[in-house]
């Protein structure tokens, strides 16, 4: 009975998003209704702003289409997010480090059957980018100033091993141990990223579909 009312609501919900996006797609493609905003003058709503919401609703749709909830834990730094996360998974998948670990979103995905956990970083091009746009930096004047900062204590001199070697960045990572490596490296880059004065590509990673995952198995649900 559950089952049938959950499957009505969702084919309910992707009726009213798909009526949505086709509003929006149809307020985009009629000439003199949405402005380019190409001049200073910025309105509320225009078409960038209308292909922005089409993007959101159809992650809405694939939410919706693949039956997932998404739970959002946020909290400050040490407030305690990895162990609540851990204790709903039911395994240490978020270790716990003095330094930040949750900067960057990451979804944690329940997958029956799947005991060793796996991260998956499909969207990785804007890290790669940012790599390569700090490892520019750091062959600058001013870079190696920054550097020179950043090397007097060994909280931050860590930070530059991950420009040094970019081994660490790769689509997936197999086990707790590779996941500690990915995230925490990761986390520091964001960290590295502010000391040099470049902004992280957040908004890449605005959608739930572009965000890291990780597939395991939560053992309340089994």
């Amino acid at each position: 009975m559950h089952e049938k009312n959950i499957a009505l609501l969702c084919d309910e919900a992707d009726r009213l998003l798909q009526l949505n996006i086709n509003l929006l797609r149809q307020m985009v493609e009629e000439p003199d209704v949405l402005s380019d905003s190409k001049n200073e003058n910025r309105l509320l709503f225009d078409k960038q702003k209308a292909l922005k919401r089409i993007e959101e609703l159809e992650g809405e749709q694939i939410k919706t289409a693949r039956r997932e909830m998404v739970l959002a834990v946020v909290g400050t730094m040490k407030a305690g997010k990895s162990t609540t996360i851990n204790a709903i998974v039911g395994q240490e998948i978020l270790p716990n480090r003095n330094r930040p670990m949750t900067s960057v979103p990451t979804l944690i995905r329940h997958v029956p059957g799947k005991t060793e956990p796996v991260l998956h970083l499909e969207h990785i091009q804007p890290v790669r980018n940012l790599l390569i746009t700090l490892q520019e930096k750091l062959a600058t004047p001013a870079g190696q100033q920054v550097a020179q900062t950043l090397q007097q204590t060994g909280d931050t001199r860590e930070l530059l091993d991950i420009l040094t070697d970019d081994g660490w960045l790769k689509n997936e990572y197999h086990g707790e141990e590779e996941i500690f490596t990915g995230l925490a490296s990761l986390n520091d880059l964001v960290r590295l990223a502010a000391a040099m004065e470049t902004e992280f590509p957040f908004d890449e990673y605005a959608e739930v579909q572009k965000l890291p995952v990780i597939d395991v198995e939560f053992s309340h649900l089994v």
